[in-house]
């Protein structure tokens, strides 16, 4: 039986944690492979512009695609659910925090 030695890459991440606490909840490290992502790269400088701009409409928007991108098929839902407050709403500044954990999560070593 052969075995084939693996990459410095590869053991990097294996040893990258597959979750992530953020305000006291635990989540699942999006994708790592969305880092590569035109789509997410664009959503991100659309972010930086609409921030730069203090265009906070754009900048919701814009930061609950990325949201929807990182988490898709619904599971972006179960991320505001672990968000939301004791009054039943989620706090809007909590949410380009957690998107910035989780792109941070996805490469920790940036």
């Amino acid at each position: 039986m052969t075995t084939t030695a693996k990459t410095a890459k590869q053991l990097a991440d294996e040893r990258k944690p597959d979750t992530f606490d953020y305000n006291g909840a635990t989540f699942t490290v999006p994708d790592r492979a969305l880092l590569g992502d035109g789509e997410l790269t664009g959503l991100l400088l659309g972010v930086e512009d609409a921030q730069e701009r203090g265009d906070t409409r754009e900048l919701t928007a814009d930061i609950y695609a990325v949201l929807r991108l990182l988490y898709p098929n619904g599971a972006w839902r179960g991320v505001l659910a672990k968000l939301r407050g004791d009054d039943g709403r989620v706090p809007i500044d909590l949410i380009p925090a957690f998107v910035n954990c989780a792109i941070e999560a996805m490469n920790p070593n940036s």
